[in-house]
């Protein structure tokens, strides 16, 4: 009896430590009226530390590396398909979200606590090679609740940095913390593919749960530990206080506040439509090139990395320029640039990889990267510039919602439909006729992949030229204007860095030659 005793007073007074504990946690949560100048400039290095250790994440546990593990597996077109689409159509949770974020009334916490459910549930995907059955299960499984999780997460994240960061600001710090983060991935996606690689080489025959373990799996925990150590970083950011009224409206009612709104109800449009063109494609690039071209796992991380330097390059760049002009300018330039990127993977087979499908595969790579990075910058930055501030929760899980239903449909879509267009074509056969020999040229074919490539370029040129015009944003000038700006901005950069006169011979004259 006075065992036991003993052992409940114990239980008891370890019980009160840990609620003082998570009192005093709860405490340093709460939101402050009035951030200081020293509050904002530490929480900023927060924010950047924070992208850096997520995006360590999603460089080792998604992406090209997890298709590649799923493949492992024998993952069908449809399985690749679904697993493209688990982050947008988990971000459906981002609308009931709301009332949760408009109920607590504290960003901070709940951003950290779904943050750090759903960075552990990467832990299954580590361990699932020793199930060695059901393993794409668990993948679908694990990554599903991952995803569904960060959306509640991002949910209370958008609305936080929206009241965080000075909107005149927003565009160079979101754009230099992009800059960061990606030169983090591109490092990252070096080493780990060579890691891979040099596994395979070695170790992959092996048997052993060791040798198991150091594949994928380690790769995986590494970025999942990446991932948890990122919320420390958000734990120790600043958080005003949530300045929109508390919801009073129905649930149904709160879907239609941002299609009131005439303007904004033309970006959910926009949004809309490109995530779906964009996603439709663009999801499959890697099952491209490892299956259709026949590429090793070490060239498409190198072709990745091209993407990403030129991403890292150009960030800052559109943030000055979005921040000088506007957000509407930027996304009309870099969605027609992207564009055209898809509608040249149609071009690196003919019907099969010819001698010019690298260097297109590279230059495919670099111009994607530069306008990827404008268009990342300035569709997330001109949601939260349109969105009213006392509306601003509701209205940017409303486009979130929109677009990551459209963008997850999409993949889906592809995967299942990908099997049926093997087995059409679409080409033209130039034929030039001598009494000696006939000579056969096929400059234009089309098969299998090749036509979502072609469905994608044709749905994001409507949405670039017919919706994208009607949306209304203060500063908005000519495409002809922002490609000046920069050329003029890159030809400076030319110019400290080149001591090549003919290379900046070259861009003046071609600037010269758009002016005109």
């Amino acid at each position: 009896m006075l065992k036991i005793q003993f052992l409940w007073s114990k239980f008891t007074a370890s019980f009160l430590v840990v609620k003082d504990y998570l009192i005093r946690t709860f405490a340093s949560f709460k939101p402050k009226e009035n951030l200081t100048q020293e509050d904002l400039e530490r929480s900023f290095k927060y924010i950047i530390k924070d992208g850096i250790a997520s995006q360590a994440m999603a460089t080792l546990t998604g992406g090209i590396f997890l298709t590649a593990f799923a493949l492992r597996f024998e993952a069908s077109n449809t399985f690749i398909g679904i697993l493209a689409a688990l982050p947008a159509l988990a971000n459906l949770i981002q609308i009931p979200s709301i009332y949760l974020v408009e109920w607590l009334r504290n960003r901070r916490l709940i951003c950290v606590v779904f943050s750090l459910l759903s960075r552990s549930m990467l832990l299954f995907i580590v361990f699932s090679p020793f199930l060695r059955q059901n393993v794409l299960s668990v993948i679908i499984f694990a990554f599903a609740l991952h995803n569904l999780l960060a959306g509640i997460s991002a949910c209370s994240w958008n609305s936080w940095m929206r009241d965080l960061i000075p909107q005149k600001a927003m565009g160079a710090f979101f754009g230099r913390r992009l800059k960061l983060t990606f030169t983090v991935g591109i490092a990252l996606s070096f080493l780990a593919s060579w890691y891979i690689d040099f596994w395979g080489k070695h170790f992959s025959a092996l048997t052993s749960p060791l040798s198991t373990f150091a594949g994928y799996p380690l790769l995986f925990l590494t970025g999942t530990i990446a991932g948890l150590w990122g919320t420390v970083f958000l734990a120790k950011t600043s958080e005003p206080l949530l300045k929109s009224e508390r919801i009073t409206l129905s649930f149904i009612d709160s879907l239609r506040q941002p299609f009131k709104d005439d303007n904004f109800r033309i970006l959910l449009f926009f949004a809309s439509l490109w995530n779906f063109s964009v996603n439709l494609a663009a999801p499959f690039f890697t099952v491209y090139l490892l299956q259709r071209l026949g590429m090793e796992l070490t060239m498409v991380m190198a072709l990745s990395i091209v993407n990403q330097i030129a991403s890292v390059l150009f960030f800052e760049l559109w943030g000055r320029i979005a921040d000088r002009w506007n957000n509407k300018s930027v996304l009309k330039v870099c969605g027609f640039l992207f564009l055209f990127c898809i509608l040249g993977w149609t071009f690196t087979t003919l019907p099969q990889k010819h001698l010019l499908t690298l260097p297109i595969l590279f230059i495919i790579h670099c111009l994607s990267g530069v306008a990827s990075s404008g268009i990342t910058l300035a569709q997330n930055n001109i949601g939260m510039k349109l969105a009213p501030q006392e509306r601003g929760t509701s209205y940017l899980a409303m486009m979130s919602l929109l677009s990551s239903f459209t963008a997850g449909v999409a993949p889906v879509i592809g995967g299942s439909f990908a099997d049926f267009f093997t087995s059409y074509e679409l080409s033209v056969r130039v034929v030039f006729k001598t009494p000696f020999k006939d000579f056969g040229v096929q400059p234009f074919s089309i098969e299998g992949w090749d036509f979502f490539f072609l469905f994608a370029f044709i749905l994001g040129f409507f949405a670039i030229r017919k919706v994208l015009p009607k949306v209304k944003e203060e500063g908005e000038v000519s495409s002809r204007i922002l490609l000046q700006e920069l050329f003029g901005e890159v030809g400076r950069g030319l110019g400290s860095f080149s001591t090549l006169s003919g290379l900046r011979f070259i861009w003046q004259w071609s600037t010269s030659i758009w002016k005109r």
